[in-house]
């Protein structure tokens, strides 16, 4: 497959997209209130959130 390096980095790249995103999403909450934009970022904060837990819990090869 790739290298457990490779992997590494692609999830820490996708863990710091996913905090910058959440961050963002938090300060336009601050700024203009819970907007319905607003909760559908949540909810697509949320799933990429799940998706790296899951990506990292379970590494491939691993069955």
């Amino acid at each position: 497959m790739g290298s457990p390096g490779l992997r590494t980095v692609a999830l820490a790249v996708g863990v710091v997209f996913v905090v910058g995103f959440f961050g963002m999403t938090l300060y336009v909450a601050a700024r203009d209130g819970v907007t319905v934009l607003v909760v559908c970022s949540f909810v697509v904060v949320a799933l990429l959130g799940m998706a790296l837990w899951g990506a990292a819990n379970n590494p491939p090869g691993k069955q």
